[in-house]
């Protein structure tokens, strides 16, 4: 439109013999000179915002020595400036770039202080210890993992596993974290018993494995191979019932799970227990699964399972332990006449 009019402006100078500038006035002028001035403007403001992120004063810092520990994915975002005078390098990051940093070689992991500020529940960071960080618009590292009075960010050691609060992770020598040195790693090497916390037990015919071990930087025992906790009750009828003499249980509220992965006896299930004839039952008759109670020594029941106690018209008494005895020298007599004979 714009070059249409202009063209008709030029064709009327030349019919009228009027100056072409003459007839570039009014609603003409405003459609042929005013757009060019938008894109003029346009442009100035793009090169000032260009200009505005290539500026030095927004470009973050890196430590001299950061490539002796860790690696920063990809690189290309990383300025390197050499001074002329001393001829060190000098390491910035592009303003508003997002980059991974990770640690370099086997069996290094970053330093308490930086779990610090990450945060240990960063999944990223746990799984593979990496640690997303960019060039705010402050022209600051987000987060600040070089902002630490620390010189050496990766240490031997593991990154923290949240195995959740179904599990206890406790070892006789290491606490699990082991945070109260900055300086130090999340998890030093070592190994570490896994067991069911309060209100958890092992599910139904569980094999996984109850310790872990953190070797070279790397947790040797996988996340899916160590035990299984699932909510409720021991499993009376495998660890209890078959040691005690006579007992066996009689009727319960709710069926024994026989299936991986839930617990043995789920939380409100009542056993009633029985003795066989001759016995007599000691005990609570009928107890209920109340993992709430925190008493992991009764298997998280109401109460201890009974026992049977045999009763004393059938117990043997001692004229028949003295019958017993005659009849057995009877019939060793009559065994050894028969073979004289």
């Amino acid at each position: 439109l714009y070059l249409r009019r202009a063209r008709e402006a030029v064709v009327s100078t030349q019919s009228t013999g009027t100056h072409p500038c003459a007839v570039l006035t009014g609603s003409t002028f405003m459609l042929v000179f005013v757009p060019l001035f938008i894109l003029a403007i346009g442009y100035q403001a793009r090169a000032d915002t260009f200009a505005e992120k290539t500026n030095s004063s927004l470009y973050c810092s890196l430590p001299n020595d950061w490539r002796d520990q860790v690696t920063i994915k990809p690189e290309k975002h990383v300025i390197t400036t050499k001074d002329i005078k001393t001829g060190e390098n000098s390491y910035s990051l592009v303003y508003g770039s997002v980059v991974t940093v990770s640690c370099q070689g086997p069996g290094k992991t970053f330093n308490n202080k930086i779990v610090g500020i990450v945060g240990s529940e960063n999944l990223e960071y746990n799984i593979n210890r990496n640690i997303e960080m960019e060039c705010s618009d402050k022209g600051e590292l987000d987060p600040p993992i070089f902002g630490s009075e620390i010189s050496s960010w990766c240490v031997s050691g593991c990154s923290v596993v949240d195995y959740g609060s179904a599990y206890n992770i406790t070892s006789t020598n290491n606490p699990y974290p082991d945070t109260s040195d900055p300086a130090g790693p999340p998890v030093p090497k070592g190994s570490y018993n896994v067991s069911c916390s309060t209100g958890y037990v092992r599910a139904y015919d569980d094999s996984g494995l109850a310790e872990i071990e953190c070797k070279n930087g790397e947790w040797v025992t996988d996340r899916s191979s160590i035990i299984t906790c699932a909510p409720g009750c021991r499993d009376l009828d495998r660890d209890i019932v078959p040691y005690v003499r006579g007992l066996y249980v009689a009727d319960r509220s709710t069926p024994r799970n026989m299936v991986w992965p839930g617990a043995p006896n789920s939380p409100g299930a009542t056993l009633t227990f029985s003795c066989y004839k001759g016995d007599a039952l000691e005990g609570s008759r009928v107890i209920t699964c109340d993992p709430d109670n925190g008493r992991k020594e009764l298997g998280y029941f109401s109460e201890k399972a009974p026992t049977c106690r045999l009763t004393s018209s059938a117990a043997p008494t001692l004229t028949w332990h003295i019958g017993f005895f005659i009849r057995m020298v009877l019939l060793h007599h009559i065994l050894f006449y028969a073979l004289d004979t």
